[in-house]
């Protein structure tokens, strides 16, 4: 799923600085599944993404997601996301299909 959105930046002293403390209306929000889904897929992968279009550069780009692995939950929102997970370690986390 695809949408326009406006970032809204809420007073903190994180420092941050450009569109993230200015905010922007110029925002493309993704919402998707990462993972390919088969009878084998025991729940869903989700992830969000933020692009912010620019005059004249590049766009930013925000990627946040719960895990590298699948969860064994069929709700989209349940589990909180964010842009710093856990790596995925192709020995340990071997996925057959």
């Amino acid at each position: 799923m695809v949408a326009k959105v406006e970032w809204v930046p809420v007073e903190n002293d994180l420092g941050y600085t450009g569109i993230y403390d200015s905010g922007s209306d110029t925002v493309i929000l993704r919402l998707s599944e990462t993972n390919n889904l088969s009878e084998a897929t025991t729940g869903l992968m989700p992830s969000m993404a933020l692009k912010f279009l620019l005059n004249g550069r590049k766009s930013e780009n925000i990627l946040a997601m719960h895990s590298m692995k699948p969860t064994d939950s069929w709700n989209f929102f349940e589990n909180p996301m964010s842009n710093r997970v856990e790596p995925f370690d192709p020995k340990e986390d071997f996925i057959e299909f």
